[in-house]
């Protein structure tokens, strides 16, 4: 009796459950840390999928705008629009990153006395690893007759 009234072991005990108490405080904040690791890095992706997307529309612009300053007088807004650019191959930055531009389509023509305006909307879709962003864009242009 007198063995189990002494607390020769009590300091062993409290020195286990403060270290046990401290490694679980340790594993949860490692856990924390790691899922926020993880949430940074699939925001970086999405984030970099919407600036690729940008970038593809800035891409068919330029290349819509191009096509028009060199078709200089155009004959007619049919003509125009049958040589636009429709298939642009998927656009590849590096490994990982990409563009390419769908859903061509263009609005019907507004067609005055002096100018004839085309409407032309389109999709750019941005990867940037396992993310996939679309933006679309827009692009009005006044031909003159």
């Amino acid at each position: 009796m007198s063995n189990l009234k002494s607390e020769r072991g009590a300091v062993l005990v409290v020195t286990l459950m403060v270290i046990t108490l401290l490694m679980l405080f340790i594993l949860a904040q490692f856990s924390q840390v790691s899922n926020t690791t993880k949430q940074v890095a699939t925001m970086e992706e999405n984030i970099d999928a919407q600036l690729i997307a940008d970038m593809g529309v800035e891409y068919y612009y330029q290349l819509v705008m191009n096509y028009h300053d060199k078709q200089r007088p155009v004959s007619s807004l049919k003509d125009f629009v049958a040589h636009l650019p429709e298939n642009v191959p998927e656009v590849a930055i590096d490994n990982n990153h990409s563009f390419k531009i769908t859903q061509l389509q263009t609005e019907p023509e507004v067609i005055t006395n002096e100018t004839a305006t085309i409407t032309i909307i389109y999709t750019s879709e941005g990867k940037a690893f396992r993310a996939v962003e679309t933006k679309e864009g827009q692009i009005t242009i006044n031909l003159e007759h």
